[in-house]
Formats: structure tokens, C-alpha cells, sequence
């Protein structure tokens, strides 16, 4: 019985990886790359231009999406 179960856990989670994985994770990538948070060696006022905050944002945006229950986040 616990095997049954396990399977149909593995199937659960593949299927709903499947069907986000193009709208969802990839979209999300995309727009990661696209995201012009650089590091001072190409942008001297990367702490100050806003951008860094902007990576947060949309990083916050999509976990947000998950709607995982008890998650909390920390900027270092």
C-alpha cells in the first residue's frame, strides 16, 4: 500500500512540474536574465540604482505564486 502511494506522489509531482514548467519556470528564468541586477564590476551604482531591489521584487513576486504556507524570507 505505501508503494501505491509513493507512485502516485512521483506522478502527482511530475505532472504538476509538466504543466508549469514552460509558463512557469522558464518564464521565470527568462525573466530572472533579463533582470539587470549586475555587480560592481560592470555597474559601479549597483547598490544604488535600484536594480538590486528590483531582483528582489520579482524573485518575491514568483515564490509568492507558490502559495507555500509558513514561508518567510531573509535578504542578506
Amino acid at each position: 500500500m505505501v508503494e501505491a502511494v509513493n507512485k502516485a506522489d512521483v506522478k502527482a509531482t511530475k505532472d504538476f512540474i509538466d504543466s508549469h514548467w514552460e509558463s512557469w519556470m522558464v518564464k521565470g528564468l527568462f525573466d530572472w536574465i533579463e533582470c539587470p541586477n549586475l555587480t560592481p564590476m560592470v555597474d559601479p551604482e549597483y547598490l544604488t540604482n535600484g536594480l538590486v531591489e528590483k531582483a528582489i521584487q520579482l524573485v518575491d513576486d514568483y515564490v509568492n505564486k507558490l502559495d507555500i504556507k509558513g514561508i518567510s524570507r531573509k535578504i542578506f
